[in-house]
């Protein structure tokens, strides 16, 4: 977001909170400002403001959200479609169906986080061809469903981070 998409989200938060801002010097309004914008500079505009706005529509809040909490609302709204440990092992099965002879291409066709739970290719097609369905069913659907879920975990908990605190960002950086 840009500092201008900032300030319209800020005068949004005013209009409902304006207990929050009233006692506030122009200087310390720029210094929110400025905050604010570094805190959703990776954010879209439009998303922050659907995230606000439907903090302000469940109502029940006497204090102005902070970044926390609508950085939060956002992870909701983009988590609405999320896949559960149910629906990422419906995926797998129906992948299983082919992976005897086309576990690679089953395999490709998997959103990451159920291919990261699953390991690879061949990982499908052992479960295709060696597994006992009552086994696959029970054992085997366990395991990747507390798989699946440690992953997502650890995906919610790389989303909270900054991009420049991201393993992929400090992997990058050249070492010193």
């Amino acid at each position: 977001m840009t500092r201008s998409e900032t300030a319209i989200i800020l005068k949004i938060l005013r209009l409902e909170w304006p207990a929050r801002f009233d006692k506030l010097s122009d200087a310390e309004m720029s210094d929110l400002l400025t905050l604010w914008t570094s805190a959703f500079k990776e954010d879209q505009f439009e998303r922050v403001k659907a995230a606000v706005e439907a903090i302000i529509v469940a109502g029940g809040r006497e204090f102005c959200p902070n970044v926390g909490i609508i950085k939060q609302k956002l992870r909701e709204v983009s988590d609405a479609d999320r896949l559960t440990a149910t629906a990422a092992w419906e995926l797998v099965l129906k992948a299983l169906r082919n992976s005897a002879y086309h576990a690679a291409d089953e395999f490709a066709k998997l959103p990451p986080p159920v291919q990261e739970a699953v390991g690879s290719a061949r990982v499908l097609q052992v479960w295709a061809t060696s597994i006992p369905a009552d086994e696959l069913e029970t054992v085997v659907r366990s395991n990747f469903r507390r798989d699946f879920a440690a992953i997502q975990q650890e995906r919610d908990e790389q989303a909270k981070l900054p991009e420049a605190l991201k393993p992929e960002h400090l992997a990058a950086l050249p070492d010193e």
